[in-house]
């Protein structure tokens, strides 16, 4: 009587498990405006001359473009940009080493930040010195979804952070 029992459960089990993986590709479609890409993701837009925002770094810069492929408000820490040559504002990231040993240089960040809200299916770009994404390295850029902010939040403070990432290894040959 028991074994009978527990094959109807572990069907029913089998057929709800179906049926939601069934559904899941429908509801990645209303979260993701464009399927076929990740929900925040970093692209490489260029490489070039850049004034140095801090003293050490060098003058050679790369430029890349965060983009926001839900269907929320991103909340990033930002600063503006002293020229619009840097990009659209100094977005806050942290550099960190994925592979090999080695110096791993300071990103860009602040305990006073500016917030801005990234809309739906747009994109910020923005620079940061070549170095930071020498041989080994990846820069992390830490978001929240505008649901995660309280009322009265300048920025989430208690909730978790998302972050996306790039790395020097997804950079064309010849910025490196």
């Amino acid at each position: 009587m028991i074994k009978p029992l527990l094959t109807a459960y572990g069907l029913c089990f089998l057929l709800a498990v179906v049926a939601l993986a069934q559904g899941r590709p429908g509801a990645i479609a209303k979260v993701r405006p464009n399927k076929d890409k990740p929900t925040v993701y970093l692209t490489y837009e260029r490489s070039g001359s850049r004034i140095p925002l801090s003293n050490g770094e060098s003058e050679k810069g790369i430029w890349l473009r965060l983009h926001n492929n839900t269907k929320w408000k991103l909340i990033l820490r930002v600063a503006g940009v002293p020229h619009q040559s840097y990009g659209d504002a100094v977005v806050f990231y942290e550099v960190e080493r994925i592979e090999g040993s080695g110096f791993i240089p300071i990103g860009y960040r602040s305990h006073a930040a500016s917030i801005i809200r990234l809309k739906p299916g747009n994109s910020i770009l923005f620079s940061l010195p070549q170095e930071h994404l020498g041989k080994g390295l990846a820069v992390r850029v830490r978001y929240n979804y505008e649901w995660e902010l309280g009322e009265d939040e300048f920025f989430p403070v208690n909730e978790p952070y998302h972050s996306v990432t790039f790395a020097a290894s997804d950079l064309p040959s010849s910025p490196r």
